[in-house]
């Protein structure tokens, strides 16, 4: 029997993520008059834990808050928005590592060598080219409808994190995205204070190559060495996290199932009752059903099955429904939920 390729949307469920990164993006929109229970919304999140930034959720989790974000701004610039809020600070030891960093160099290659820390969609590298140095932003594997959304939050992130380190001016040659240029772009070049460049082959940012070896006003030897030592321990242990959350923990087990479990097996994947698991759920402002149907849409708006490699009748089978009239009905119900067409 061939096995599937793993989805972005399984990995999304199994990558940590401090809960620092949404309460930054919440309480940003909420200044805008954004409802913070709007934003959680089937997220797992409640309101209480908002004020625990340390407490860990899924990348998925995380993915559910900033699609509530556009679908409640209405734009993907608010990508960009979260990315350009979001301090160095916030990425714990790996921020405290960048900014006593000798050079800016030295900063962003650490930073990008630890990427769960870094909490990214993305593989990010630079690259010297000519009198450049180029930020490149690839390997975007999570929900298709949130693509542009999360590629203008990161690169807006890079851009703060050089801001951030070398704590001067600097000037940033162009953004390039792999993306038709949005209606409202005139924001996005406002936020990002660079020209910008749509439908390149790649997403990146640029700056002139001599800031890299500007040296950083925080710089300290023996605080960068341990630091980047904590670094090193912390970023094996981000890989090895199992989630202690229940909400995380029924996210990954669907994923890891493929969605085909009732209510009764997923509380025995979980070691509870059924009872005890609703109640739980309850807590956090979910049931079994949102909860399921989360799990098949971010299954169903994976690039994979958006690429149109699988026909509907391998859609159907592989989300658990029977017939293609089934799986057409449910997707009919994910997508009331969703701004976005799912292709199937």
């Amino acid at each position: 029997m061939t096995r599937r390729p793993t989805l972005g949307a399984d990995l999304a469920s199994v990558r940590p993520a401090p809960l620092h990164t949404a309460i930054i993006a919440i309480r940003l929109l909420q200044k805008r008059g954004v409802p913070v229970s709007d934003l959680i919304a089937e997220s797992g999140i409640t309101e209480s834990d908002l004020s625990r930034p340390d407490m860990i959720i899924s990348h998925e989790q995380e993915m559910i808050v900033f699609a509530n974000a556009q679908r409640l701004t209405g734009t993907d610039i608010t990508g960009a928005l979260i990315g350009k809020a979001i301090p160095i600070t916030a990425y714990g030891v790996r921020g405290h590592a960048m900014l006593v960093a000798p050079t800016l160099r030295a900063a962003m290659s650490l930073g990008f060598s630890h990427p769960l820390l870094a909490i990214s969609y993305f593989k990010i590298s630079f690259h010297e080219i000519g009198s450049d140095a180029v930020f490149l932003l690839d390997g975007y594997a999570y929900r298709q409808d949130l693509r542009v959304f999360s590629s203008l939050m990161c690169l807006a992130a890079v851009q703060r994190e050089i801001l951030d380190s070398t704590r001067a001016p600097v000037e940033f040659i162009r953004a390039e995205f792999d993306f038709p240029q949005p209606d409202d772009h005139e924001e996005l070049t406002r936020i990002l204070g660079c020209p910008i460049v749509f439908n390149a082959q790649s997403t990146s940012l640029s700056i002139p190559k001599h800031y890299l070896d500007t040296e950083l006003p925080f710089h300290h030897e023996i605080e960068f060495e341990i630091a980047r030592g904590e670094c090193a321990r912390q970023e094996p242990m981000m890989a090895a996290w199992q989630p202690d959350h229940i909400v995380t923990r029924a996210l990954q087990t669907l994923h890891r199932l493929d969605g085909r479990l009732d209510a009764h097996g997923l509380a025995a994947e979980l070691n509870m009752s059924l009872r005890s698991m609703q109640r739980e759920l309850g807590h956090a402002g979910l049931s079994f059903r949102t909860l399921l149907d989360q799990v098949r849409l971010a299954r169903a708006l994976d690039p994979l099955f958006q690429s149109g490699k699988f026909g509907p009748e391998a859609h159907s089978k592989m989300f658990g429904y029977s017939t293609k009239f089934a799986f057409e009905r449910a997707k009919d119900r994910w997508t009331a939920k969703s701004k976005s067409k799912i292709s199937g």
